[in-house]
């Protein structure tokens, strides 16, 4: 289905001599890839990789392969520790050193296994096994992969003590933009799902060996990947953190003090997120405290990918593939959050989400498109187009 058979018939020879050393260590990982790669050539000489994010035998993309091998193990019966080997073998230039990080075998068959790795979950999950091909004892683990029951489309309590009647976001008017008739207290971030998302895209960073992954990691840390309310209606889907912005967010915080989650979507008060993102969020009552402060989020911030670069390099680069590569994420998200409607920030956001729905690797939700408010237009015709974009997609709620 998804390779050759000669490209299977090398993966499989690179296995088998992989798997007859004793694989306890980093190193004795790296020294088995030598013997796997002329067991391979053996079978096959051709390479079909066009990019390090491409394969070697098989032509595929890191997560794809990842999951074509976890299901081809189901016969073969490889230890996690041969699989490293072959995942090294397949993409020998990976940002990631697999050797030193075989534990990562483990955990993504987790996410493969919940339907979080560019796939749906499969039927029956993957397994490990021994060096004489049994199956591990306690090896089979599945996350929930559940969608959060329906709830009403109201401001939610949640464990920060918003209250359960604070004023919807989406309110019945004659107008299509919602107004606010009364002061809700400002919600509280949950802290725990934007934890739990860092996590997953610390390890996926890790996993594909970004070129800048470890100062995203290292360096900032309060780069959580999104902001706002959760569970929440709307959601705004921008491409992806501009490194540059990172770096200035990191300088110039919303508090004067040091950077937090606050300043992904800040920058500075001459930022144009500050300038124009922020107003017309808050004349929508999207957000209920003032632009320069925080908190008080009615929506959902994120980004289509999860990873900063320089925006002349990025612009170079496979978008649609590397949106593959985080959809599993995106994905997570928008089972979390549980949005009514999605905003698509500028026309290359739109692009991805809908090659993403399209290839059913996120959910169709509705969604709209606005102008991005750096687009190189004066500020009030960026605000006054936002306001009617957003205000347009919002009245379809009702």
């Amino acid at each position: 289905m998804y390779t050759t058979s000669k490209a299977r018939h090398a993966i499989h020879a690179a296995g088998l001599a992989a798997n007859q050393f004793d694989l306890t260590s980093a190193a004795d990982i790296r020294t088995a890839v030598r013997p796997a790669q002329q067991a391979a050539l053996a079978v096959k000489t051709t390479s079909e990789s066009t990019n390090w994010r491409t394969g070697c035998f098989t032509g595929m993309t890191i997560a794809i392969f990842q999951n074509w091998l976890y299901e081809q193990n189901r016969d073969w019966h490889f230890t996690d520790q041969t699989i490293a080997v072959l995942w090294c073998l397949e993409f020998p230039d990976a940002r990631c050193d697999y050797a030193e990080r075989h534990r990562y075998v483990a955990s993504t068959r987790t996410e493969y296994n919940a339907g979080r790795h560019q796939s749906a979950p499969p039927a029956t999950p993957s397994i490990a096994y021994d060096r004489n091909g049994r199956p591990v004892l306690g090896a089979v683990r599945r996350a929930p992969t559940t969608t959060p029951k329906s709830k009403p489309r109201q401001i939610h309590q949640n464990d920060t003590g918003i209250a359960p009647d604070a004023q919807s976001v989406i309110m019945p008017s004659n107008s299509s933009v919602p107004k606010q008739t009364t002061e809700p207290a400002a919600a509280v971030l949950k802290m725990e799902h934007f934890e739990s998302l860092r996590a997953k895209i610390n390890q996926r960073l890790e996993e594909i060996g970004t070129r800048h992954a470890h100062r995203q990691i290292r360096e900032f840390p309060w780069l959580y990947g999104a902001l706002g309310q959760v569970p929440c209606d709307v959601m705004f889907v921008c491409e992806n953190p501009s490194l540059g912005g990172v770096e200035k967010a990191d300088a110039k915080t919303i508090s004067g003090g040091v950077p937090g989650i606050e300043d992904q979507w800040a920058g500075g008060i001459r930022s144009n997120c500050i300038k124009r993102f922020r107003p017309i969020l808050c004349e929508l009552g999207l957000k209920t405290t003032e632009p320069l402060r925080p908190e008080g989020w009615r929506c959902y911030i994120t980004n289509v990918i999860k990873e900063a670069d320089v925006v002349r390099d990025f612009n170079a680069r496979d978008k649609e593939m590397i949106a593959g590569e985080w959809a599993d994420v995106l994905d997570w998200e928008l089972r979390e959050v549980s949005p009514s409607i999605l905003f698509t920030v500028g026309g290359s956001a739109t692009k991805l989400i809908r090659s993403l729905q399209s290839r059913k690797l996120i959910p169709p939700i509705p969604t709209h498109s606005v102008i991005h408010y750096s687009a190189y237009k004066s500020d009030d015709e960026v605000k006054e187009r936002m306001l009617a974009e957003i205000s347009t997609g919002l009245s379809r709620l009702h």
